[in-house]
């Protein structure tokens, strides 16, 4: 006859059993200390970040706006930041001409035209060149004064710019050389653009309908004040 098995003794039993195997299956003591030194800096960690973005995000912005920062300085003429450029000077004169032309003065040897910037006059081309002047107009330009006068030729039609000083700041393109004067030469969407400084004023030729070589020839022609 199989002996009587009490029930609370029975329990008694399994759970030292079970507390036996536990204890057996432990960890070394080295490797638990461990574990617990790691989730306890884990823990110090989340408390010291900051609230908000995460940290690699914080970081990849603080990237993306240095890179903003560069590129902007890159862009802005050197010196001057928010400066007009030679582009805008060039959208100007593509508004066409608000007024007559300007009258033609005749002094010394050559002969120019009664518009002007500073010490700067507009040189009358229709007498040397064929060019006649059919229309004027002026504009501020950030704070400086804009005069455009425009030339034709048959169909075709020149734009000439003088921004008063200070100076625009030089666009990119390729210099070229027209018989003592050197000017930068560039396209500004459909138009030819040739521009250079004189007595710290800004010169600028653009047309639609001629290459930048033909634009440098013609100013040639006014590299010095009053002539033609």
């Amino acid at each position: 006859m199989d002996p009587v098995h009490d029930p609370d003794s029975r329990d008694t039993e399994i759970v030292a059993v079970l507390a036996a195997a536990r204890e057996r299956d432990r960890a070394p003591a080295s490797l638990r200390a461990r574990i617990e030194r790691e989730r306890t800096a884990s823990r110090a960690s989340r408390r010291a970040r900051p609230l908000g973005r995460p940290l690699a995000y914080t970081g990849a912005l603080a990237a993306v706006l240095v890179i903003v920062a560069l590129a902007v300085n890159l862009l802005l003429p050197s010196g001057t930041p928010g400066a007009p450029t030679i582009s805008q000077a060039v959208a100007l004169a593509m508004r066409g001409p608000a007024m007559p032309a300007p009258a033609i003065i005749h002094r010394g040897p050559g002969t120019r035209l009664t518009a002007g910037v500073d010490l700067l006059y507009f040189p009358d081309w229709h007498r040397t060149l064929g060019w006649r002047a059919v229309g004027v107009r002026t504009d501020p330009l950030d704070g400086r004064h804009a005069v455009t006068v425009y030339y034709a030729r048959g169909r075709e039609q020149v734009a000439y710019t003088i921004v008063a000083t200070p100076p625009l700041a030089e666009p990119g393109g390729q210099n070229i050389r027209a018989g003592s004067l050197t000017v930068r030469a560039l396209r500004i969407g459909a138009r030819a653009v040739v521009t250079w400084r004189r007595e710290g004023d800004t010169c600028v030729l653009s047309s639609s309908g001629l290459g930048t070589n033909t634009l440098a020839a013609l100013a040639s022609w006014s590299d010095q004040p009053g002539t033609d």
